[in-house]
């Protein structure tokens, strides 16, 4: 295999090429979303598999030896404003690709309306560069609708870093999940987001209501404060679960199970998946530096279950330990390889299977670009 750009040749059974690089910068964050993986059904308590950990921008030079067409800077964690140095390492980013595709999704509310000027203005810097690509998480048009599922952000704050961003040249995409409580204001926001510039529209449903259930949000001792609802008609059920649901999360918060994901892996006959990673010739890595095939495979407990069911060593795909290309090199693509077209993992029917809710929900999302000059991906 060559990457493109380079000379760099490896056995690689998963990938045929390489051009995405897919980055989680840190595990911080200043919100606290209900439905977020980094907090318990958005109360202060830390999940089971959360971890802590930043990347370093000298780190952007273990990956010197590919040539990527396309960074994505999203993780299962943190967003970008709560990195130490966000600027600086995106400045390492464009000095060492200056021509790459750079799409940053973010809820856009920390840092200051002139650092965010500042990473607007950064796609300009030559000949053949392209504009920096930013989607703004905005779920509302005032700041209590917004601010339902965006806890911790101020929409004004939110606004005004989106308006500077784009007043430097940046591309603006808003990305609006719908709710039962903000499927109201859609058409508002729409009109808004025309209004203010930004390049283009995304109405997506939430997706994370098991059987249609809503979702409740609760406070340190495990008390429902709210619930947040699918933007569909509700589990008629609803109702008559809501106790043994706070019974079930008083029992989780006395034994201090703080779960929010399924981690299990096991093996499912006879099944394909559309392997994401495979089609966006991507590889993912965390703020912690180890390197994963995507997000999904890339949480720590789910990992370590992964690597046990295809019998492969956990902890060969640290960056600090192992350059890149001897990570892919390893036994274990070759294993997973086999997985995605027959006997695939239940993680990877969960996320890419044909039936899979990340397949609804962009199947049955809306995106509406107003300047047709820019690609927006969800």
């Amino acid at each position: 295999m060559k990457t493109l750009g380079s000379h760099i040749s490896m056995k690689n059974k998963f990938y045929k090429e390489i051009d995405h690089l897919h980055l989680e910068v840190t595990s911080n964050c200043d919100a606290s979303c209900p439905q977020c993986a980094r907090n318990w059904w958005g109360s202060s308590h830390t999940p089971t598999e959360m971890y802590e950990g930043e990347f370093k921008k000298e780190w952007i030079k273990r990956f010197k030896p590919f040539n990527f067409n396309k960074i994505t800077i999203n993780g299962n964690y943190g967003d970008i404003c709560a990195h130490s140095d966000p600027v600086g390492l995106i400045a390492a980013i464009k000095e060492e690709w200056p021509r790459v595709s750079l799409h940053i999704i973010s809820a856009g509310y920390a840092l200051t309306p002139e650092q965010w000027r500042e990473i607007g203005g950064m796609g300009w810097i030559g000949k053949g560069c392209l504009p920096i690509q930013v989607d703004f998480g905005i779920d509302g048009v005032d700041q209590e609708i917004h601010s339902k599922y965006r806890r911790g952000t101020e929409l004004d704050r939110v606004l005004e870093n989106a308006g500077a961003f784009m007043e430097a040249g940046g591309q603006a995409t808003w990305v609006m999940t719908e709710f039962e409580h903000n499927k109201h204001q859609v058409e508002e926001a729409r009109y808004l987001a025309e209004t203010m510039g930004f390049e283009g529209f995304v109405l997506r449903p939430s997706m994370r209501h098991h059987d249609n259930m809503p979702s409740p949000v609760v406070n340190d001792n495990a008390d429902i404060i709210d619930w947040i609802g699918p933007p569909r008609n509700s589990n008629p059920n609803f109702e008559k679960s809501i106790k043994s649901i706070q019974r079930n999360l008083k029992i989780d918060h006395f034994k201090k199970n703080y779960s929010v994901n399924r981690t299990n892996v096991k093996v499912l006959y006879a099944t394909a998946v559309d392997c994401w990673a495979q089609r966006e010739k991507s590889i993912y890595v965390d703020a912690q530096g180890m390197l994963y095939p995507c997000g999904w495979l890339g949480k720590p407990i789910t990992w370590k279950n992964t690597c046990e069911s295809l019998k492969s060593e956990i902890g060969f795909n640290r960056t600090d330990d192992n350059s890149a290309i001897s990570i892919l090199q390893n036994e274990f693509w070759e294993k997973l390889a086999n997985t995605t077209t027959d006997n695939s993992l239940s993680v990877c029917q969960r996320n890419c299977g044909y039936k899979s809710t990340y397949a609804k929900q962009r199947a049955e999302s809306n995106v509406e670009n107003f300047k047709d000059v820019v690609d927006i991906r969800l």
